[in-house]
């Protein structure tokens, strides 16, 4: 059974992955259509394209401009002075994240070997983003925008860094290759084999291994920089919007629904939810809270407390419905009664649960209550259910109660709660802050993550330089010796690295 669940859950995934696929294949497609139209039917069309500095590949959209030169060299030659500290700061940072991304890798591999080998699922922080999988359609901007804006600032960092220490800046870019955006910078002399051979202004001659240090690792401290303000303002947004939103008191204000789904029938955007199946929100951090306790083996082996007059008025002991399942009626068990069955309404006994409890010698609750409070008024009962069922969840609005039936993931997939309502009527609505805390998070997360792995001493990374550079100039290595311990490290990093993503991506199916 648990075999065909697996088989069933990735062929899931990989018909919602066919999707963005389909997509992809489709806009590039249109693409090249387009292209080879215009250069057909235009004469000058790829002079056009180039004059404006465009380029068409396949699969790959590039510009590059020197239209952004004079800032960078304006900004450099202000500000030169602060610029100068602010960069050697970064260099340290960035030596020092070449170790750190090393040992992480290092951690996240050994914390999914052991999470595999203890049948506990994994908690490894490389998770993989797939649109459509793991990544909601309506999320999508979030993502893509979130990786552009780091690219750009990783770039800008490389070419405010490379003004100040007196290398020419030939231009600046940005492209995208298949669904991945980033961002470039071309230094003068960039293409030759040694990082130092670029022309500085005044004279031809290499900057120091300190300078070109600062230049390398100047991306990735401006990523780390990038990320803690988004952090800082994701935790600071109550105080920000306090003075157009209020904080719910008592419980979460719905702002997004996702159409066509069972909590769209019931639900609606700003409605106050203030509990889920008795667990209290009180806060943003309660709703997820709440999304695990609904998942924990400590409410799908919990009993709901209902009134004496509810079992007799709704429900039957019987166990017919438990051996001839048919719509309406649901099979549970009564706790303390050997072999007692009951059909009854799931969703009459669902609006009418006081309380929830556990059975007297199984699991721990994670509610305050161990039993039910009132024997003599409450009677114990248990849905019969399989896993695949889900579980069944009542959601207490101002308006009401509606149980639902399901997996409670799709609950925080498809239902989104911000504890921040709007004061009065006003154009920025009740989705602002849900719109600038996804915002901070993608950001935080994708600049973060970019300042990490970016320094790693990997080929083709900003590591591998770095870390090239320190044996040249702090561990004095030259030659063969230097060469062979770089070749080393970065072929362990790298294959440490592509391990970590492999398995990450097979745990997101």
């Amino acid at each position: 059974m648990r075999r065909q669940v697996v088989e069933l859950h990735t062929s899931g995934c990989l018909m919602t992955l066919a999707v963005p696929l389909a997509l992809l294949v489709l806009f590039w497609s249109g693409i090249y259509l387009l292209n080879h139209f215009y250069i057909q039917n235009h004469i000058n069309w790829r002079e056009t394209l180039s004059r404006n500095g465009f380029s068409i590949s396949p699969g790959a959209l590039w510009w590059e401009s020197k239209s952004l030169n004079p800032f960078f060299e304006k900004t450099g030659h202000i500000h030169r002075h602060f610029l100068s500290r602010w960069f050697t700061i970064g260099s340290h940072f960035g030596l020092l994240s070449c170790l750190c991304s090393f040992l992480f890798l290092v951690w996240n591999l050994l914390k999914m070997f052991i999470s595999r080998n203890d049948a506990t699922p994994s908690a490894t922080m490389l998770t993989p983003i797939i649109p459509g999988v793991n990544l909601p359609f309506s999320q999508i901007f979030y993502f893509f925008g979130s990786l552009m804006l780091s690219g750009i600032i990783h770039e800008a960092g490389h070419a405010l860094a490379a003004v100040v220490e007196k290398v020419e800046v030939k231009s600046f870019g940005m492209f995208l290759f298949l669904a991945y955006p980033g961002a470039f910078v071309q230094l003068k002399d960039d293409e030759d084999d040694d990082a130092g051979d670029v022309v500085t202004r005044g004279r031809r001659q290499p900057p120091s291994v300190v300078q070109q240090i600062k230049i390398v690792c100047a991306g990735a401290w401006h990523n780390a920089v990038l990320a803690l303000l988004a952090y800082i303002l994701w935790s600071c947004l109550p105080l920000f919007l306090s003075l157009a939103y209020y904080r719910v008191p008592h419980g979460l204000i719905i702002t997004q629904l996702t159409p066509g789904t069972p909590f769209s029938n019931h639900l609606r955007v700003g409605d106050i939810v203030h509990s889920i199946s008795e667990y209290p929100l009180i806060g943003k951090k309660s709703y997820r809270e709440s999304v695990g306790y609904l998942m924990s083996d400590s409410y799908s082996s919990s009993y709901m407390c209902l009134p004496h007059s509810i079992i007799t008025r709704y429900g039957n002991f019987s166990d017919d419905c438990c051996e001839h399942p048919r719509p309406g009626a649901q099979c549970f068990v009564v706790d303390g009664v050997q072999h007692q069955r009951l059909c009854g309404s799931a969703k009459t006994f669902l609006e009418n649960t006081k309380e929830y409890c556990c059975p007297s010698s199984d699991l721990p609750c994670i509610q305050r209550h161990a039993l039910c409070s009132d024997k003599s008024e409450l009677i114990a009962v248990q849905p019969v259910l399989d896993k695949e069922d889900g579980v069944f969840m009542k959601i207490s609005t101002d308006r009401g109660s509606f149980p639902f039936q399901g997996n409670p993931l799709s609950l925080w997939r498809e239902v989104s709660m911000e504890e921040l309502a709007p004061r009065w009527f006003n154009l920025l609505g009740s989705s602002l802050p849900l719109v600038l805390e996804k915002s901070m998070n993608y950001l935080a997360s994708i600049s973060g993550a970019l300042a990490l792995l970016n320094m790693a001493p990997g080929f083709y990374l900003d590591g591998q330089y770095a870390f090239d550079l320190f044996l040249k100039h702090y561990l004095e290595m030259r030659g063969k010796k230097r060469e062979n311990t770089l070749w080393v490290v970065c072929t362990i990093t790298t294959g440490l690295l592509l391990i970590n993503m492999l398995l990450s991506i097979k745990s997101a199916f």
